[in-house]
């Protein structure tokens, strides 16, 4: 479900429904990113967090790269919700 929240708000962001700084506060922060590794949260879900922790600093230094690093990001995530097996619909009702 993680991955999921995490190429919608990628997605948000590439086609500038939110702003970088609501996707902050709801994902890519060093906060959320310390609470999943706490968790011990998949790898590869914490290198997207982390990597999206850096947008911001990519869109002031390097303005011109910044939509191609959301699409790869959001690459990554898709790429990583395929491996997951699927959730049957009786998940959330138990």
């Amino acid at each position: 479900m993680l991955l999921i929240e995490i190429v919608g708000i990628l997605e948000a962001l590439e086609s500038n429904a939110i702003s970088l700084n609501e996707a902050e506060n709801i994902c890519f922060s060093p906060y959320i990113q310390k609470k999943l590794k706490e968790k011990k949260c998949n790898p590869e879900i914490l290198e997207i967090v982390e990597r999206g922790c850096e947008l911001e600093d990519i869109k002031s230094l390097i303005p011109e790269s910044y939509y191609k690093n959301i699409a790869d990001l959001k690459n990554l995530g898709l790429a990583l919700v395929g491996k997951y097996p699927f959730i049957h619909s009786s998940f959330w009702r138990e």
